[in-house]
């Protein structure tokens, strides 16, 4: 496993093994600077639990480009928004979730403090909770911050405050609300004294209705049944109220709660509160140096991706370089916002629904505007085409800060590896690679382009299909180069075959005269594919397509034959038991058989093995390796571990059988078992990725060839050769460090 893992840095996406605690075996980082003061950072982290991904934003609090504000919804503190909402409303560059919330007929409270442009918008949390506050001169702050308030009558007497913009409570005591909090006072059940400029403007009995809230003052709220202390007041009376925030920190501009402190010093320290179980998780922390702010968000709750406990989350923010963090609302609040390049605003991390937060967490760069395009991205309608065919370019330029760059159009140059200018549109140069040039100013853009001239495989996008008397569908081609190259084909460039006058055909476009049917065939050269049209009416036999030359297409003589089989369920009916017995039968003639997943149950031959464990079995020197796949994702980490050892062995040949391909898998399991396959590949070895699919066929990808093989269908027809390109599976045959594979109907 160390001699892969070693092969693995040369990824453009890093890979590498992680020490220590969190026990990863492998963490991915995608990392993206948005300006010069924010860097975001995608990262995966394999332990043997199963995935961890995290979301993380590095703010640099030095630069006067970058500020940071406490978001709430546009409706006021007392209502809900979502993440992003929040940070499109207020034009940031990304933001994530803030405090916790209690709420309760459509208004909320903000458990913590929340401090927004320099104004005290909701006390602090009457218990043990944290909050995080950041200063005029942009220093943050990560304490247990507490408050004492007190509103003096004319008369000398005083009374507690017990709370500023929290939803007033029955209990007599008194909460302070401002039009921060809402646009109008509580209803019925509640005194309200009316406060504009520290004097009494009006008093709302408890069976008034609600009316505005004072633009340049406030309200102060009771249950006049249990306090009385209103009755101290008169319209006109001078109000006093004093409010002492703890620790007393001047100048704080920003704040939002949390539930405890989960770092301190660079290590993790006790909680005041534990929110137990894995989940997603949110948090904020800082630099050892008060330089940086780092905001992380992580997924969880899912098969494959376990989330962290609050243990673990602090391990994580002590990892990405945290000297002291703050533990925000998690689980389903968790939300990771962003600003794209197009102006659009995206969720990051994976959320089943988009919750309504109470604060959120924004970062700004608004004043990084670029004089000129620094880089530019250059893309072509397919990075493949096949000869004759034609490709068009569209190029988007980023100024110093990542900001699109507006230019004229026509100031941009494009041009091929020779200097010879392109034209954006219909460019169809002679087979080969090309390499394409975007200039503008000093920034440039490049992207490749393959023409290919011959093909493996034809695919038509649809195997069947029903048209009704008199009316058309048109078809779409996708072709496969001897290296694997996937390309979507301009339908004039094949040739179309209809085996009825009943059904035409014209570029793609299919026609059926009186509904009657025919089989269609694609041909490109020497390969073929093959559309049964109406099938249940005019129960026409559509051939196995056929595939052309590949140098590891075939079999090597006197070679041992091993055969993989795609799924061959027990079935509902007779016929489709004989059909998978039938597959059973025969694949056990082999040397050595497997079946993807699904088997026959107790009627798997002798010499076959299934793909619902890991397991490795050495032919000659071809490595045989089973996963199981069927949830989606692989199903341990020490499977991993085997599959790594498997790839960096002795063995010449890998050949690994599942139920499912790369491509089916989740993201994060998909993206590892390719970036594994494909380095071994690089290692000179040669590498095949079994699994089932509705049809046979072959791709190759990175060097790596994806082979799918028929599954035994549920078959209700009365002859196996009519559905022959379901039913083909593949045979490998083997002689040392030579290999072949062939498709068997």
């Amino acid at each position: 496993m160390k001699k892969l893992i070693g092969t693995l840095v040369a990824f453009a996406i890093a890979i590498c093994p992680i020490s220590g605690s969190a026990g990863y075996l492998y963490s991915r980082t995608n990392t993206k600077k948005i300006n010069n003061a924010i860097t975001y950072e995608h990262r995966q982290m394999l332990t043997p639990n199963g995935w961890i991904r995290a979301y993380v934003a590095y703010v640099d609090m030095k630069d006067a480009n970058a500020s940071v504000k406490v978001l709430t919804s546009d409706n006021g503190a007392s209502y809900l928004s979502t993440v992003r909402q929040m940070a499109k409303s207020a034009g940031a560059s990304l933001a994530i979730n803030g405090d916790f919330f209690n709420f309760a007929s459509g208004q909320t409270n903000m458990l913590g403090m929340t401090y927004q442009d320099g104004k005290l918008i909701s006390s602090p949390a009457i218990d043990n909770m944290a909050s995080i506050a950041i200063t005029e001169d942009n220093q943050i702050i990560m304490d247990y911050f507490s408050f004492s308030s007190t509103v003096t009558s004319p008369q000398g007497y005083t009374c507690p405050v017990y709370q500023i913009n929290k939803m007033p409570v029955d209990t007599g005591a008194i909460t302070m609300l401002t039009s921060d909090w809402a646009a109008l006072t509580p209803g019925e059940g509640f005194e309200v004294l009316i406060v504009e400029n520290d004097t009494v403007k009006e008093i709302k009995e408890a069976d008034s209705a609600a009316v505005e809230m004072p633009k340049n003052g406030y309200t102060l709220v009771t249950n006049p049944q249990i306090n009385a202390f209103f009755d101290n007041f008169t319209i006109g009376d001078v109000v006093t109220v004093e409010t002492i925030i703890t620790p007393n920190i001047d100048g704080i501009k920003e704040a939002t709660g949390g539930n405890t402190l989960i770092v301190d010093g660079g290590k993790v320290c006790d909680f005041t509160s534990n929110v137990t179980g894995y989940a997603q998780r949110s948090a904020a922390g800082v630099t050892a140096d008060g330089d940086t702010l780092i905001l992380v968000a992580t997924d969880g709750r899912e098969a494959a991706c376990r989330g962290l406990t609050q243990t673990e989350l602090a391990n994580l923010m002590i990892e990405l370089g945290a000297h002291k963090a703050i533990n925000l609302d998690g689980g389903g609040s968790t939300t990771f916002a962003m600003k794209e390049a197009d102006g659009s605003y995206s969720v990051k991390n994976k959320v089943s629904s988009e919750r309504k937060v109470s604060t959120s967490i924004g970062v700004f760069s608004a004043g990084f505007v670029g004089d000129k395009a620094a880089r530019g991205e250059l893309t072509a309608s397919q990075n493949v085409i096949l000869k004759g065919d034609s490709v068009r370019f569209d190029a988007v330029f980023y100024d110093q800060y990542e900001n699109v760059f507006a230019h004229n159009a026509s100031a941009t140059k494009l041009y091929d590896q020779n200097g010879n200018s392109v034209p954006f549109e219909l460019y169809s140069p002679e087979p080969g690679k090309h390499t394409i040039y975007a200039k503008l100013g000093d920034a440039l853009a490049s992207c490749e382009v393959e023409v290919i001239d011959s093909l493996f495989a034809i695919e038509a996008n649809v195997e069947t299909l029903s048209i009704e008397a008199g009316k058309s569908a048109q078809l779409s081609v996708y072709g496969y180069g001897n290296d694997g190259q996937r390309t979507i084909i301009n339908p004039s460039l094949v040739d179309w075959i209809s085996s009825s006058d009943e059904v035409t055909v014209d570029k793609g476009k299919v026609s059926s005269k009186s509904g009657g049917g025919a089989i269609v065939s694609v041909r490109y050269g020497d390969v073929m594919d093959f559309v049964n049209v109406n099938k249940a009416k005019s129960e026409l036999k559509a051939p196995v397509s056929v595939y052309g030359t590949d140098n590891l297409y075939g079999s090597v003589a006197g070679g041992k034959k091993i055969a993989v089989s795609g799924n061959v369920p027990a079935g509902a009916t007779l016929l489709n038991r004989w059909f998978s017995l039938n597959r059973l039968s025969t694949i056990a003639k082999y040397d050595k058989a497997f079946v993807t997943a699904s088997y026959y149950a107790d009627s798997l031959p002798e010499n076959a093995r299934k793909a619902n464990e890991y397991s490795a079995t050495e032919v000659e020197n071809t490595l045989f390796v089973t996963l199981n796949t069927s949830k989606g994702y692989i199903q341990s980490g020490s499977d991993w571990g085997s599959l790594g050892a498997a790839l960096s062995g002795s063995c010449s040949n890998i050949v690994i059988c599942a139920e499912l391909a790369p491509d089916q898998m989740n993201a994060y399991d998909k993206d590892m078992l390719k970036s594994m396959m494909q380095e071994a590949a690089k290692l000179g070895k040669k590498i095949f990725y079994v699994s089932s699919g509705e049809t046979s066929g072959m791709k190759i990808d990175g060097s790596v060839r994806y082979i799918t093989c028929g599954n035994v269908a549920d078959y209700k027809t009365s002859n196996m050769t009519s559905n022959a390109k379901t039913c083909t599976y593949v045979v490998f045959s083997v002689s040392g460090d030579d290999i072949r594979f062939e498709f068997v109907a």
